[in-house]
């Protein structure tokens, strides 16, 4: 309840911020959000980015309030109603300010914005153009040398399926590759749960085992916390040793092409 008051003190006592919302669907959008990014908005420079995310429900919720998540036709709203606050707040303090994590963009069918929207991607650690700087990255790979045959497995989680398969898509354009994205479902926490960062090795494993997919295969690195462990407790020894099959980490596509072609260099 006093939390105007307490960014108010950290602003005063020079202390940059970088917030975050968690946005659900008829509680803290539409006038709500209008008012608390104004209100943030105030305290500029010293709150110096507002991130806006759609709220997680996993299967987990008996008994919790009632929460809906997104639709497309929301997503595409807050998109567009967004692209004109971010346009007003360019004008006014020379950056974009407030900035919509990429699952709005992929739920609502829309282009993610140019990296100059993104003012340095002070928010990228709460998936925040994230999408950006993989299709930028993409855009700068070189032509691999020919294989015969090289096939290799990108797994992800069901949000960001669609930007794997433009990188599939690009190794496949060359002779002797073959990419292939494999999908996994969240069982564990829910099928509304759809990024990669939340996926478990049970789940991994499962899709993995019933799909059989052509190897090495690439997991998100987003998937292992620092200590190299997934959200149930696995350590890539011991995906490996229950795959039997070549495991790799990547993040970028950069990577995916190091590890293929300059050896891991």
């Amino acid at each position: 309840g006093d939390i105007r008051s307490q960014l108010a003190t950290l602003a005063a006592a020079g202390i940059e911020m970088h917030c975050q919302l968690v946005l659900c669907p008829g509680l803290n959008d539409g006038p709500e959000l209008e008012h608390t990014v104004e209100e943030l908005a105030r305290l500029w420079p010293a709150v110096a980015s507002v991130a806006a995310v759609p709220v997680g429900l996993t299967r987990y919720r008996a008994g919790l309030t009632e929460l809906k998540p997104y639709t497309p036709e929301e997503a595409r709203r807050l998109v567009t109603w967004a692209e004109k606050k971010t346009a007003a707040f360019r004008a006014a303090l020379g950056n974009s300010f407030l900035y919509l994590a990429d699952e709005f963009y992929l739920l609502a069918a829309r282009e993610v914005p140019p990296a100059s929207h993104y003012d340095g991607y002070p928010q990228l650690e709460n998936g925040v153009g994230l999408v950006r700087r993989f299709l930028d990255d993409l855009a700068g790979l070189t032509a691999p040398p020919p294989a015969t045959p090289a096939a290799f497995t990108l797994v992800t989680g069901t949000a960001a399926a669609g930007t794997l398969k433009k990188l599939a898509a690009w190794w496949n354009s060359f002779p002797g590759w073959e990419a292939r994205v494999l999908t996994v479902p969240n069982s564990f926490w829910g099928p509304s749960v759809r990024v990669a960062g939340l996926l478990t090795a049970a789940d991994v494993v499962k899709q993995v085992s019933n799909a059989r997919p052509p190897g090495p295969l690439f997991l998100p690195r987003a998937m292992f916390s620092h200590a190299g462990l997934t959200l149930d407790g696995w350590s890539m020894a011991d995906l490996r040793e229950r795959l039997g099959c070549e495991l790799k980490v990547a993040l970028w596509p950069h990577e995916v092409w190091s590890e293929l072609v300059g050896g891991g260099a």
